[in-house]
């Protein structure tokens, strides 16, 4: 029986994380900012802000 093809490592063990670039530099490369990341996160709220019945925040 044939061996199967070699694979990627799987775990920390193997060294999956020998090419793992932060997030930071990533956005950076991207010509991202926090400014993105604001917007990202407003756009992304899970419910409108809270207002009582008088309709004031």
């Amino acid at each position: 029986m044939a061996k199967p093809p070699p694979t990627t490592p799987h775990s920390d063990i193997d060294g999956v994380h020998q090419d793992e670039r932060k997030n930071v530099d990533s956005a950076n490369d991207a010509g991202q900012d926090s400014g993105d990341l604001k917007r990202a996160r407003d756009g992304s709220a899970g419910r409108p802000p809270y207002s009582d019945d008088d309709g004031k925040a």
